[in-house]
């Protein structure tokens, strides 16, 4: 039986690229060749093995990427859209140069060898830096990896900068980078799962601003409850969802009456979804559509029971004498009658048919025509 290496394969290329530095060009390269032929197929499988068990539980993402400026806040964070997403079910979410949200579904083998990239080659969870001057005027990538040990974070600074550790973070944040955008092409449908995520903040009622003409349908005071910024806001789907997005469309703030919100959405997170959707108060509750019963089978009748076929008569025996012989008379047995052999038919001899004469009728005889009388 083959043995399994124990040689990990992001150990296998970092022993073969510092010993093919110290050597020439051909010896180096033979190193490389034999030092990652160390780490095949078994290994791969122990590696997809393990990271399929450091997959988070309960739909957390694997792995956000959220790019944010400096003066960010909650208002700003929660409705963000991210740059890139992963999650535990393959699906992979990507903000491309359109400005849109992109989706698409990883192959199961490809999810688990990013997820050990992240995990083992990267070592995402144990990534730290810090800048030692602040840059206003910037922008923040943040990532966010999640496994089932647990969630840590690394924010790196677009300006670049000086610090602890910052020079060989940012390299393998240049990595992680580069290996996501050799995904972007798996990404390829708009995201749209058909629900909105919905922020509202509480703005002063200005005279300006559009009345919510809405309020019979989607009442303005309990949208506003429901998607506060302190509850981070609220799932909306059907017909909220399109009104709601409609009205945001043509304003982002509207008021009624003496109160004013001004709203904020994006499409739903994967997940996001397990929030639950908002219950519009007024809105009429779906028809409940009985399900037909079906009919009973029929139960089929049971088979009458064999009736037996009646015993042959015994007949009786007569009583015997002492002696054994039959008691009474001897009483012959029922003959039938001998009938004589039915006759043979004996052929007729054929008459020669004669003809019968017809009479002929007689020729009618004139009556004469009496004499006229005599006249007087």
């Amino acid at each position: 039986m083959a043995q399994r290496s124990a040689v990990r394969p992001s150990l296998a290329r970092g022993i073969a690229r510092a010993v093919a530095g110290a050597l020439p060009a051909a010896v180096g390269t033979l190193l490389v060749a034999a030092v990652v032929g160390l780490a095949g197929a078994p290994v791969a499988r122990a590696d997809r093995a393990s990271a399929a068990a450091a997959l988070p539980a309960g739909g957390q993402p694997i792995l956000v990427v959220v790019r944010s400026p400096w003066s960010s806040n909650d208002w700003d964070d929660v409705p963000r859209r991210p740059e890139m997403a992963v999650y535990p079910d393959g699906q992979f979410l990507i903000t491309k140069a359109d400005g849109r949200l992109w989706g698409g579904v990883l192959p199961r083998e490809t999810l688990l060898d990013l997820v050990d990239f992240l995990a083992n080659d990267v070592q995402m969870a144990s990534l730290s830096m810090t800048y030692f001057v602040s840059s206003p005027l910037t922008t923040f990538t943040t990532y966010t990896f999640t496994t089932r040990s647990g969630t840590s974070s690394v924010r790196r600074r677009a300006s670049g900068g000086f610090g602890t550790n910052v020079k060989a973070v940012e390299a393998q944040l240049d990595r992680v980078d580069q290996r996501m955008l050799e995904l972007a092409d798996r990404a390829d449908r708009p995201y749209a799962p058909g629900r909105l995520l919905v922020v509202s903040r509480l703005v002063v009622a200005d005279p300006a601003l559009p009345v919510w003409a809405w309020n019979d349908t989607v009442p303005f005071a309990a949208l506003g409850d429901a998607t506060d910024l302190s509850r981070r806001g609220a799932i909306l789907a059907d017909d909220d969802a399109r009104l709601v997005r409609d009205a945001v469309e043509q304003s982002a703030a509207w008021r009624l009456g003496d109160r004013a919100h001004e709203l904020r959405l994006r499409p739903a997170l994967p997940h996001e979804l397990a929030m639950g959707v908002w219950r519009n108060p007024v809105a009429k509750p779906a028809p409940v559509v009985a399900a037909p019963v079906p009919a009973p089978a029929p139960v089929p009748a049971p088979a009458p029971a064999p009736v037996p076929a009646p015993a042959a008569p015994v007949p009786a025996t007569p009583a015997s004498m002492s002696d054994g012989s039959p008691m009474g008379p001897a009483v012959p047995a029922a003959t039938l009658p001998t009938l004589p052999p039915p006759s043979v038919p004996v052929p007729s001899v054929p008459v020669p048919s004669v003809p019968v004469p017809v009479p002929v009728a007689p020729a009618p005889v004139p009556v004469p025509e009496p004499a006229p009388a005599p006249a007087p």
